[in-house]
Formats: C-alpha cells, structure tokens, sequence
C-alpha cells in the first residue's frame, strides 16, 4: 500500500534579530558589545608572554598602549584579569576563566571569517542535508552520492531530526534540503516528488487481517496500533496519521515504554499492531 511519497524541500526564510532598548528608546549596549576583538588579542598574547613589555615588543605597539587595552577590557568586564608584579603578569583565577572563553571565540571568529571570504570569492560551497530517518533509502543515498561526486568542492552536513523539527530547521536557513516523506506541513517551500515509499502493517499472526497482501485506510481504523518508547514516528506521524485526518476516521494509538523487541512481542501476542516501512 503506497501511502505517500519521500520528497526534498528547499526554502530561503528571512531571520529578524533585535537589539535592546534603554529606557528612552536608544539603543542600549550590553557590556560583551563594549568589548574589542584586539583587546582580547591582547589579552591572549599576555597571557602566553606573561608581560606586557613582550607582548608590547612582539606587536610593535608602545607599553602604555598595550597597558590601556588591558586596563580597558578589566574595566569593561568589572574584574582584574592579571596580577601585576615587577617580573611580569600572571592570570588571576577569574583571568584564567576568561582566557579559556576567549581563545574558543577568537578561534570560531577566524573560521566564521575565512568561511564567508571562501562563498565571498566563489570558492568551496556548503550543503546541510536534513532527514527523517535513517540514512538507509537507496534513491537518496544515489542521489546525493551523485551530486557530491560532481562536486567535489561542496562539503556536506547531514541533521536526523523529526519532521517538525526539520521544518523549524529550514526555516531559519539551519539546512538547506529536507528528505522526508510527504504529509501534512506548513506548506512553506517548494516540493520537489522523489520517490514512492511503501508502509507495511505488521500483525499477529492471530490477527484477522495477518495473511492479507494489502489493507485498506477503513481495515487499520480497526486496529490498535501501538509505539515504542523510543519508536521514531516517521511513519505514524507522516504516513499514518495524516492518511486519516484526509479521511476523517479516527485513529487508535498507545504509546508503550518499550524498545523494538518489546514492540514486536506485543504484537507477536496479538497486543497492538505496528506500521513500518519498508528498510
């Protein structure tokens, strides 16, 4: 029984971000936003000299300088980053807490950089694949394996998530491509069919409708059917479900705390039925 089709979805959203307000309606700076990318260079290149006269040498900037980018930055932030003595500087603990941070940002600051100059120019190209289920559907695999293959210069990223979660994921431009079965969405984006996919009910071989080689919508609103607790609901929740709401029959589902074996011996003992698709 073909219930629906597995499709790709494509959608340039926009995303709104806004910045606080003072009490008059200016704009009001949070401390981080008061803060210099090259002070915190300054302030890692200390931290690895251990004195603002090396750091002061190795720049080619004057001491006092140097000293007043430090001082700045202990202002800002409300803290001493370094103990000072005749010999040198060393890291307060807060310092030490700081620093760490700081090195993490400077250094996605300087990827985030060289990414953009590379889409700038042309150059090497990213793609974020989002799917539903496991990477195990052959029209998929070769489809992507093909476009990868011809260019080689596309790095790819790959998300497995639920299909609202996918959606709420495209539309803030987090993926780029959805691979997931048709159903009921938001409607956002544009469809592109891909592929037809087959559901399968599984019974007890007690069960009425076992020996059958199809079924019908009105033969599984007769069933109960039954999830596990960590079952994904690609299948119910796109196929399924959706197949009744068109419909208008209700439909019968228990959730139960049990992995897939666990399902599998509800059903086995005539407990529940469960809809799968074909791996």
């Amino acid at each position: 029984m073909e219930l629906g089709r597995l499709v790709p979805t494509l959608e340039w959203p926009a995303c709104v971000m806004t910045t606080p307000k003072s009490s008059n309606g200016t704009w009001r700076k949070q401390r981080y936003q008061r803060i210099e990318g090259s002070d915190l260079e300054v302030l890692v290149l200390a931290a690895e000299a251990g004195s603002f006269r090396r750091v002061s040498t190795q720049v080619g900037v004057g001491l006092p300088a140097i000293t007043r980018r430090i001082q700045k930055l202990e202002d800002t932030v409300g803290v001493s980053f370094f103990e000072r003595s005749p010999t040198g500087v060393r890291l307060t603990n807060a310092g030490w807490r700081f620093l760490c941070r700081v090195r993490r940002i400077l250094g996605e600051l300087k990827l985030a950089v060289a990414d953009v100059e590379i889409a700038g120019i042309g150059g090497n190209g990213e793609i974020n694949f989002g799917v539903t289920g496991s990477l195990t559907n052959r029209p998929f695999c070769d489809l992507v394996s093909d476009f990868l293959g011809s260019h080689r210069e596309v790095r790819s990223n790959f998300v497995q998530a639920d299909r609202g979660e996918l959606e709420t994921l495209l539309n803030h431009r987090m993926i780029d491509l959805m691979f997931a079965p048709v159903g009921h969405s938001s409607g956002n984006g544009e469809v592109l069919p891909f592929a037809k996919h087959q559901i399968f009910l599984v019974v007890s071989p007690k069960h009425d409708l076992a020996g059958r080689k199809s079924v019908s919508w009105s033969d599984i609103a007769t069933v109960d059917l039954i999830l596990g607790a960590q079952e994904p609901e690609l299948v119910f929740e796109t196929f399924t479900r959706s197949g009744f709401i068109d419909r208008g029959d209700r439909i019968k589902v228990k959730r139960h705390a049990l992995d897939r074996e666990g399902i599998f011996n509800l059903v086995d003992m005539n407990l529940g039925s469960l809809a799968i698709t074909a791996a």
